[in-house]
């Protein structure tokens, strides 16, 4: 079998299977309204916020067979926020001069 890489986020379903999605925070009475797929695996509670890559192989139902977990970090998230405390500095210093 050959590796499949899937990344998006991780949800628990109402009947506790686990499956992976494209959209963050969705709901669990809305996951069967989006495309999801059904994950297999040792998971713990993911963060509906960060996205997850999972590494396995597909079974002939369909179903995907994780083999290894990556998060992502979250330093884009810390970057972005330097930028909006870089930019409310200036407009900050800005007013204050006029």
């Amino acid at each position: 079998m050959s590796s499949v890489t899937c990344r998006g986020f991780l949800y628990q379903t109402e009947e506790g299977a686990w499956v992976i999605a494209r959209e963050p925070q969705l709901k669990t009475c809305c996951l069967s309204q989006h495309q999801v797929i059904e994950v297999i695996g040792p998971f713990t509670t993911p963060s509906p916020y960060q996205a997850i890559t999972l590494q396995g192989h597909y079974d002939t139902a369909g179903r995907f067979y994780v083999t290894e977990i990556e998060t992502g970090s979250l330093s884009g998230v810390w970057v972005g926020m330097g930028f909006l405390v870089a930019i409310a500095a200036g407009f900050y210093s800005w007013k204050r001069r006029a």
